[in-house]
C-alpha cells in the first residue's frame, strides 16, 4: 500500500502542559475591574478590551503586576512570566499589530504559565472548570514545545529521512507535489 499510496499525519501546533502553581488570576493586579469592559481567550494570549481613556492605566498595572515574577527553578529569572503589551509593542513576527480585532492591551505568557479570569466578563466564559485544564496551546510559535508534528510516508517520500522543523503555510506545496 505504501508504495502506492502517500499517507500524511500533522497536527497544526503542539501543546505545552500548564503548570498549576503558575496559572494567574487576571483580576489579581488590577485595581478598577471597571476600566475592563471585556476580556479574550484564555492561557497563553489574553486580550483585555478597555475604552481608550483606560488603555494606558490597564496596561500600566498589568505591566508592573509583581505576580508575573519567576519563583521557580528558572534559567532566566530576569524574564517576566506574563508580559504586558500594548498593541504597537507586539512582536512584529506574530503578525498581530494591524488586526482590527485585536485589543489596545494583550498579555502573553511563557509556555505553561496560564492566565485566567473569576470575575472580568471573557470570551470565552471563565469559570472555575479552567483551573482544570492540563495542557493547552497558543504560546508563541517559536517555542519548540509549541511546534506541530509532521510525518509522512509513501512515494512521494524518501525513506527515514529527518527534516527540521517546517511553517504550516508549507504543508499546501507539499501535499500539492504529492498529487
Amino acid at each position: 500500500l505504501f508504495s502506492s499510496t502517500n499517507l500524511v499525519v500533522l497536527s497544526d501546533h503542539g501543546l505545552a502542559q500548564i503548570e498549576e502553581e503558575e496559572q494567574f488570576y487576571l483580576e489579581e493586579c488590577l485595581s478598577d475591574y471597571s476600566k475592563v469592559i471585556k476580556v479574550v481567550n484564555l492561557h497563553s494570549m489574553l486580550m483585555v478590551f478597555t475604552e481608550p481613556e483606560d488603555e494606558g492605566h490597564v496596561h500600566f498595572e498589568l505591566r508592573v503586576c509583581d505576580q508575573w515574577a519567576p519563583m521557580g527553578d528558572y534559567e532566566d529569572t530576569d524574564t517576566l512570566l506574563v508580559k504586558a503589551h500594548k498593541l504597537s509593542e507586539i512582536p512584529e513576527r506574530l503578525h498581530w499589530a494591524n488586526s482590527r480585532f485585536m485589543s489596545g492591551v494583550v498579555l502573553l505568557t511563557k509556555p505553561g504559565t496560564s492566565i485566567i479570569t473569576r470575575e472580568l466578563p471573557s470570551i470565552p466564559s471563565a469559570s472555575d472548570q479552567s483551573r482544570e485544564a492540563k495542557q493547552t496551546g497558543g504560546w508563541d510559535p517559536d517555542t519548540p514545545q509549541m511546534r506541530g508534528i509532521f510525518m509522512a510516508r509513501g512515494p512521494a517520500f524518501k525513506v527515514n529521512e529527518k527534516v527540521g522543523p517546517i511553517e504550516i503555510v508549507d504543508i499546501y506545496q507539499v501535499s500539492c507535489s504529492c498529487l
